[in-house]
C-alpha cells in the first residue's frame, strides 16, 4: 500500500471574456490516491469530469449513491452537492477536468449522464488517458499555459467520451435508453422471478442506482419494481394452478415464494380468491384459463 499520495493538480484563473465564452477551463489535475481519500460534501460551480484509471470508490450526488470502477466516467454538475471517496481497500487514482460554458451542454445530454445518474461505465481508454493528461501539460505552467490547446484536448475528450457511448449504445435519445433500460430489467425478471430478485440488482444489472432507478420503473410502468414482480410470479402461478395439480407449496417456491401461506394471502389480496379457489373455477371452465388484464399490461411493457 502506498503511504504517499502523487497529486498534480493546476488551476487556471479564465479573463472575464473567457468566462463570457461558450468555454472555460478552471481545474485540471492527476492523483493516485490514498485509502483515506474524500471529497466534499460540496458544490461546485462547473462541471467536472472524472475518469477512474484504476481503483474504485463511491460517489453521492443529488441524493443517489453509486459504486465507481476501474474505467468508469463520473460527472459532477455545477451547484448540485456531492461527495466522493475512495474504496479503502483499493483505492483509486483519478484524473480530472474542470470548466464552464454551455459549449458543451447538448454533449453531455447526449450521453444521457444527469445528476442522479452521472456515471459513464468501463469508459477508460489509453487514448482518453492522454487526453487528460495533455490538458495537465498545458495548463500547468502558468505563464506559459497554451490554453487554446488545451481546450482542444477537452473537446477530444468528449468526442471519445460520445463515440464511445453511442458505440455501445447506438445514437438515440435518453429517453428511449431508459425506456430500453428498464425493458432490459423487466426481461430479466422474466427469466429470473423464481429467484431471489431485489431491486439492488436490477439497478446494477443497467448500471443505475437504486432510487434513480426505482423512479424512473416506476415512471415507466405505472408500478413498483416489487408490484411488477409479484404480478408476474402470479401470473405464472395463475397457469400451474390451471394446468397442472401441483401442490399450493411446490407452485409457491416454483414462482419464488418460499412461504405458501405468504403466496396464499399475497395471491388472495390481489386475484381476490385463495389459490385454491382459482384453480376449482379454472377446472370448471370449460374456456380455460383467460389471461389476466395485469399480465397483459406486463407482456406489453416488456415487448
Amino acid at each position: 500500500m502506498q503511504e504517499k499520495e502523487y497529486v498534480r493538480s493546476f488551476f487556471y484563473v479564465p479573463t472575464d471574456e473567457e468566462l463570457r465564452s461558450p468555454l472555460y477551463l478552471t481545474w485540471v489535475g492527476h492523483r493516485i490516491c490514498l485509502p483515506t481519500h474524500t471529497i466534499g460534501p460540496r458544490v461546485l460551480d462547473t462541471y467536472k469530469i472524472t475518469l477512474v484509471v484504476r481503483g474504485g470508490g463511491a460517489l453521492e450526488q443529488a441524493g443517489q449513491k453509486m459504486k465507481i470502477e476501474t474505467g468508469d466516467v463520473f460527472f459532477l454538475f455545477p451547484g448540485v452537492s456531492h461527495h466522493y471517496y475512495a474504496d479503502p481497500a483499493n483505492p483509486w487514482e483519478l484524473t480530472w477536468v474542470c470548466f464552464g460554458g454551455k459549449r458543451f451542454q447538448t454533449a453531455i445530454q447526449n450521453l444521457c449522464v444527469t445528476p442522479e445518474s452521472p456515471v459513464l461505465k468501463g469508459t477508460f481508454s489509453m487514448e482518453l488517458m492522454q487526453y487528460y493528461l495533455a490538458i495537465i501539460n498545458e495548463v500547468s505552467d502558468a505563464e506559459n499555459a497554451n490554453i487554446i490547446k488545451a481546450y482542444g484536448y477537452l473537446h477530444f475528450i468528449v468526442s471519445s467520451l460520445v463515440k464511445n457511448y453511442e458505440g455501445h449504445h447506438g445514437a438515440h435519445d435518453c429517453q428511449t435508453s431508459a425506456s430500453a433500460a428498464i425493458k432490459k430489467a423487466c426481461s430479466y425478471m422474466q427469466l429470473n422471478y423464481y429467484h431471489n430478485v431485489d431491486v439492488e440488482t436490477l439497478a446494477a444489472y443497467v448500471s443505475y442506482s437504486r432510487s434513480y432507478f426505482s423512479h424512473l420503473f416506476k415512471q415507466e410502468t405505472g408500478v413498483s419494481v416489487p408490484q411488477y414482480l409479484t404480478n408476474y410470479r402470479l401470473s405464472k402461478a395463475k397457469s400451474l394452478l390451471a394446468h397442472t395439480d401441483l401442490s399450493m407449496q411446490v407452485i409457491a417456491k416454483s414462482v419464488g415464494i418460499e412461504d405458501p401461506f405468504y403466496f396464499s394471502r399475497v395471491f388472495r389480496s390481489i386475484e381476490g380468491c385463495a389459490p385454491t379457489e382459482y384453480r376449482e373455477m379454472q377446472q370448471k371452465s370449460s374456456g380455460g384459463m383467460a389471461k389476466h388484464p395485469e399480465v397483459e399490461k406486463i407482456d406489453e411493457i416488456a415487448l
